[in-house]
Order: C-alpha cells, then structure tokens, then sequence
C-alpha cells in the first residue's frame, strides 16, 4: 500500500511542477509583450488551477490579475 502512495503523491508533484512550468513560460510570454487573448487567458486558468492545488494564496492570485491585468 505505501508504494501506491507514494507513486500517487509523485504523479500529484509531477502535476504541480507542470503548472509551475506552463505558469513561467505564460508570464515569459506575457513580460515579453505578447497580449495575445489565448496566453492571458491560459495564465489566468493557471494560476486559478495553482491555487485550487494549494501551491499559492488567493491573495497571490489576485496579485498577478493585477499585475497582468487579468481582471
């Protein structure tokens, strides 16, 4: 049973380290000047799915709408 758990836990930290990733190329994309509508809108998905997973606060959500304006 441990080995379930912890092949689970990894694929779960393989998940949050592909959001983290997708997150700092969008933000790349986006510091760069591109505005396209689908990276904006893909950054915001994001960031909304990196909360839901508990890797940042509401607070840093709302930090980087902000910042992006993504409102």
């Amino acid at each position: 049973m441990a080995g379930l758990h912890k092949k689970f836990h990894n694929k779960h930290d393989e998940t949050i380290e592909n959001f983290v990733k997708h997150f700092k190329v969008l933000e790349g994309e986006i510091l760069a000047g591109n505005d396209n509508p689908q990276i904006l809108r893909e950054l915001k998905e994001v960031l909304y799915k990196l909360h839901h997973l508990g890797k940042i606060s509401i607070k840093q959500v709302n930090k980087y709408l902000n910042q992006f304006q993504l409102k």
